[in-house]
């Protein structure tokens, strides 16, 4: 009787740190996101390709991609984007997903950066876009 007693207060010493563990961790989290998302006046970036110059909003990308890249250079495919609107589009969704995903004790990918891929004059990938949070697009 005694051992399995032991044995409880020792599993409810360790669910009890756990939790410490996971509060501590969320404090973290909320303190890193409330740092980052300190609101900065500036304009947004302007559409700029290297090799077309300047590209508006609204000009059909023929098939883009749009990845969401972090501060290590990892990255994942979110899926074609026609248009720099549409990816902006796209980001601000993923970044809320990711936002609600944190809220719920998840781990999400940190994304630095959002980055729109399009078919240069060579018919080569380059980017054409890159969406920041910083940018105050998200």
């Amino acid at each position: 009787m005694k051992h399995t007693t032991t044995k409880k207060t020792t599993k409810r010493k360790n669910e009890a740190q756990e939790m410490d563990d996971l509060r501590a961790r969320i404090r973290t989290a909320e303190a890193q996101l409330k740092a980052s998302r300190t609101p900065k006046k500036q304009t947004p970036p302007k559409p700029y390709h290297p090799a077309y110059g300047t590209i508006g909003r609204d000009v059909d990308l023929g098939i883009g991609i749009l990845l969401a890249e972090d501060a290590t250079g990892h990255y994942e495919v979110l899926g074609p984007v026609a248009t720099i609107n549409e990816a902006i589009e796209i980001a601000r969704h993923d970044f809320n997903n990711r936002l609600e995903e944190l809220d719920h004790l998840g781990d999400p990918m940190h994304v630095e950066v959002y980055k729109v891929w399009s078919r240069n004059y060579d018919g080569e990938y380059s980017i054409a876009f890159e969406i920041r949070e910083e940018d105050a697009i998200l």
